[in-house]
């Protein structure tokens, strides 16, 4: 009976911990206030050659997923504008059925010639993503770039392009004010996405990749 009420106990504990947790994380504004140092890298709008846009996944029925959407729609829009003459797409894994052909194939069917589209599907990780398509740009005498990812993952991104040695110009694929968003759900999502890019910081730099 004694082991089975300190069972009983340590479960209570553990479930209250949990839910203050989740009151502290989706009633305060301590997602936002965490990733506040991550959204200090603001869009460039300066011109370039290529605009280099990171892929962020597909579903297993072929669709992209939001990130992978709002990525591609920022790119199409700066080749229509006139900002940007080529699209590289970046990500893997090879081949046809990544998320980055994907994407090229939806900026395709948006009005972007086939042309002026460029496909990088050997990385699976940012760090990859930029040694490859670093690669790809210099090979094609290409000076200068718009490098088009989430917001939250622009610092990371942005350092690992630098580390390669091809400085980019940085592009929010949204716009949205993350750090106003007052949702539970929006809130946890933050900090799980924000949670994600502070040990993939940490990695980069223990491994020297930045």
């Amino acid at each position: 009976m004694r082991i089975l009420g300190a069972v009983r106990a340590g479960c209570g504990r553990v479930l209250a911990a949990v839910g203050l947790a989740f009151l502290v994380i989706g009633w305060t504004p301590l997602a936002n206030v965490l990733a506040m140092p991550l959204l200090r890298v603001p869009s460039s709008t300066t011109g370039a050659d290529v605009a280099v846009i990171l892929s962020e996944g597909r579903y297993d029925d072929g669709s992209l997923t939001e990130a992978s959407l709002e990525r591609t729609l920022t790119g199409v829009r700066l080749y229509h504008q006139g900002v940007a003459s080529r699209l590289l797409f970046s990500g893997g894994p090879c081949c046809g059925e990544s998320a980055s052909a994907l994407m090229a194939k939806l900026a395709h069917e948006l009005g972007v010639p086939r042309s002026a589209l460029l496909l990088e599907e050997q990385s699976t990780r940012t760090h990859d993503g930029a040694v490859y398509s670093t690669r790809m740009l210099r090979e094609r005498g290409v000076t200068s770039a718009m490098l088009i990812t989430g917001p939250l993952h622009l610092v990371r991104a942005q350092r690992a392009f630098e580390a390669a040695g091809f400085p980019v110009h940085p592009v929010r694929a949204s716009e949205k004010d993350l750090t106003r968003v007052a949702g539970t759900h929006e809130r946890i999502a933050l900090l799980q996405a924000a949670v994600h890019e502070y040990v993939g910081l940490a990695f980069y730099r223990l491994r020297g990749w930045i």
